[in-house]
């Protein structure tokens, strides 16, 4: 519903600077994201120090 909306607006701004400002700003969000997943893929992975989150389990011994 969201990019609806966003699309709407986008087909009937008259002004395409603020559109690329928007252009912009969703860039810088979305690879604020990717980044941060990133970062906490690699601070929780065990090739570089021991993680705080217990990644062992069972197995298959059930």
């Amino acid at each position: 519903m969201a990019r609806q909306v966003i699309f709407f607006v986008y087909l009937h701004v008259k002004e395409r600077k603020w559109v690329r400002v928007i252009q912009m700003l969703g860039l810088v969000f979305l690879v604020g994201i990717g980044a941060s997943a990133a970062i906490r893929v690699i601070l929780l992975s065990q090739a570089f120090r021991h993680p705080n989150v217990p990644l062992k389990d069972s197995g298959e011994r059930d």
